[in-house]
């Protein structure tokens, strides 16, 4: 149900995406190639380790050796910090083609929503609540913003990265791959439970939100009428109530948002504990 909601909303957002798929495209592009200055890096200090060992083995002068070896890690060294520098400046474009395009994404969109507010006849205008039309222009859209920006940006990235790693853990060694990405179903299947809970939340939050901003304005609007039967009282204990009930909801997105990073952070760790007890083992053997 999930990835049927989410294919949905991409077929909403597909206009918006062949509008702007030039500098989706660039991205896209963009960060593969910083994904590759990332990883090609722990392959040089490799080859850096092998041929200082290398050297080291040569029976040739103290001075000697350490002059080459001086000069070997300092050329790996200028490739390293080469390498992240050019890392740096395509992760650069990206964020000027990612998310430079989701804000456009967003304007275009609170404009088209804007438009449409005022196609509203006079009867659907008073069966909306005011609250809730500010909340969807402002709320609603900039969650759909942080969608088609660093969501897919980050997703990508997940995506063009796993594959790219992978394909290097396999060539450097597939058993221990192996080893690596045992946790990997746990993993996906806590992420799953995870965001389906957080989206649960953050629905229920935004609802709240919407009552929020409604009896806000409602109130705001109708101030004379309500000092004017002295009614000040009555309306701030409405507002705390659902104040607190936003509150509540957003405490407990918060809570389950809170266990996720230390959940994955958990799993990573028993990958990385795995790949230092079984490769570290054989490297000594």
């Amino acid at each position: 149900l999930t990835f049927v909601r989410m294919f949905a909303l991409l077929r909403s957002l597909w206009p918006h995406f062949v509008r702007y798929r030039r500098a989706l495209l660039l991205g896209i592009l963009f960060l593969i190639i910083s994904n590759w200055f990332s990883i090609y890096p722990a392959q040089l200090v490799r080859h850096a380790f092998d041929e200082v060992g290398a050297r080291l083995e040569q029976p040739r002068q103290e001075h000697s050796a350490g002059g080459g070896m001086a000069r070997t890690l300092l050329l790996y060294g200028a490739l390293v910090v080469g390498m992240a520098l050019l890392r740096g400046f395509f992760l650069f474009l990206v964020r000027q083609t990612l998310i430079v395009t989701s804000r456009r994404i967003e304007a275009d969109q609170k404009t088209a929503l804007f438009r449409q507010y005022q196609s509203y006849s006079l009867t659907v205008l008073r069966q909306r609540q005011t609250g809730d039309l500010m909340a969807r222009i402002s709320e609603d859209v900039g969650a759909v913003r942080m969608f088609t920006g660093p969501g897919i940006m980050y997703s990508l990235n997940t995506v063009t990265l796993f594959i790219m790693v992978l394909a290097t853990m396999l060539v450097v060694n597939a058993e221990l791959t192996f080893y690596v990405l045992a946790p990997m179903p746990l993993l996906a299947l806590s992420i799953y439970w995870v965001h389906n809970r957080i989206n649960q939340r953050s629905e229920q939050a935004q609802a709240q939100l919407s009552t929020l901003n409604s009896l806000a304005q409602e109130s705001y609007s109708g101030i004379r009428l309500l000092r004017a039967y002295a009614r000040e009282g009555t309306a701030a204990q409405q507002f705390s109530q659902e104040s607190d009930a936003y509150k509540a909801r957003a405490m407990d997105l918060a809570r389950i948002d809170a266990l996720f990073f230390p959940a994955i952070l958990l799993l990573i760790g028993l990958s990385t504990l795995a790949a230092i007890w079984i490769g570290g083992g054989r490297a000594l053997k």
